[in-house]
């Protein structure tokens, strides 16, 4: 093999590679992205809680959920999702613990934010999406995690998405 034919195989490589990651990364904000304007999450949603209250945990883990992720539990034995507060700690034993989620500095799409009891997913340079309770009880688009003041915690997903076929939409 000659050093040109080398230098193009390993640009198509990097190119995989580079693509490959975009594309896991994507998949999370994309799913979310379905949902906007959605109510089931709102605060008085009774949905996966039996009662009305904040659901950015549980619309952030059904959307890991429905792109194919491993979802962070906080009781194994039960569907029970991390809190906000555990998406907020960089040090998170329950994402550390599980093998598919790595902290990171500098969020880009299909990130997971979490700061001051809230949780989202990086949509954009500056944007995130998630289940709000205060802008229009709905999933909504908006700058938070990245006002003046904000210092979200970021978090990657770091193994291979396996898409499931069906959405559970009840509860």
């Amino acid at each position: 093999m000659t050093a040109t034919n080398t230098a193009v195989c390993l640009v198509l490589v990097v190119s995989f590679v580079q693509l490959a990651q975009c594309t896991r990364s994507d998949a999370l904000a994309t799913e979310a992205e379905k949902h906007l304007g959605s109510r089931q999450w709102s605060y008085f949603s009774i949905r996966k809680t039996g009662r009305p209250g904040r659901k950015c945990n549980i619309f952030v883990a059904e959307m890991i959920q429905d792109a194919g992720g491993v979802v962070p539990l906080h009781r194994s034995e039960t569907w029970s999702p991390i809190c906000a507060a555990e998406w907020s700690n960089p040090n998170s034993r329950s994402l550390l613990e599980s093998g598919c989620w790595k902290h990171v500095t500098s969020p880009r799409r299909g990130d997971v934010a979490g700061f001051g009891g809230h949780v989202g997913i990086v949509t954009g340079p500056r944007s995130s999406i998630g289940a709000s309770s205060v802008i229009a009880d709905a999933v909504v688009i908006s700058d938070w995690g990245f006002r003046p003041g904000h210092n979200p915690v970021y978090w990657r997903y770091t193994c291979p998405w396996n898409p499931i076929t069906t959405s559970d939409t009840s509860g």
